[in-house]
């Protein structure tokens, strides 16, 4: 039909699907972004839109020559279910791999060094997960879950051997606070994650003190 034989709605319609379709053209280098929050250094805060994580996969799209577009960030458990049920998301940072989730995954790109901090003075011995048991243990929420079978039996949810010794957290900063004032005797923790919090904690605390990294 001709454009003046159409109602204007009709017509509001085909220039608004036309116009969305040009744009998709435009801009089909340029990719939206999905990323967590709260694990600094790896990422900040919930509106910084930055952290390792997302500068390096950041870069890397750049290289590839594509445009950085609109930068979201969320839970890390949320981002895989975002990135397949928002069309307008392109890119998830650091996220679990989800079987037969449609979706591609590149190769790891961020390392994560997990290890049991004690302090020094306190002449621990840690030699293997069995030798948690006994001590005040702080760690994530949900660390029973990656960190092995072993560790998983121990101190999944309803184990025995999970008393309210063991403690999962989900603030960065108030695991590492029960630590570093000794409300727990043992750390579960990257090693990255933890020199930066000891970092942070020492200008507040003026925390002078010796630590034993168990791997």
């Amino acid at each position: 039909k001709s454009l003046h034989q159409i109602s204007d709605t009709t017509r509001d319609r085909i220039n608004k699907k036309w116009s969305e379709k040009i744009d998709s053209v435009l801009n089909k280098n340029t990719l939206n972004i999905v990323a967590g929050y709260n694990r600094p250094p790896f990422m900040f805060d919930k509106t910084s839109k930055k952290g390792i994580e997302l500068d390096l996969a950041s870069k890397a799209l750049v290289l590839a020559g594509y445009k950085i577009g609109d930068i979201q960030q969320v839970s890390f458990k949320k981002a895989s279910h975002i990135l397949q049920k928002n069309k307008n998301i392109d890119v998830a940072v650091s996220v679990e791999k989800v079987k037969d989730s449609g979706l591609f995954y590149s190769e790891p790109f961020i390392g994560f060094d997990n290890v049991v901090v004690t302090r020094k003075k306190d002449k621990l011995t840690i030699n293997s997960v069995d030798d948690l048991v006994d001590k005040t243990v702080v760690t994530w929420i949900n660390a029973n879950k990656v960190l092995g079978p072993r560790f998983h039996e121990l101190f999944k949810e309803g184990a025995p051997t999970r008393t309210e010794k063991y403690r999962e957290l989900r603030d960065q900063v108030e695991q590492h606070g029960t630590f570093f004032t000794e409300q727990a005797e043992a750390i579960i923790v990257d090693r990255t994650i933890f020199d930066w919090q000891k970092h942070n904690f020492k200008d507040q605390l003026n925390i002078d003190e010796e630590y034993d990294i168990h791997t």
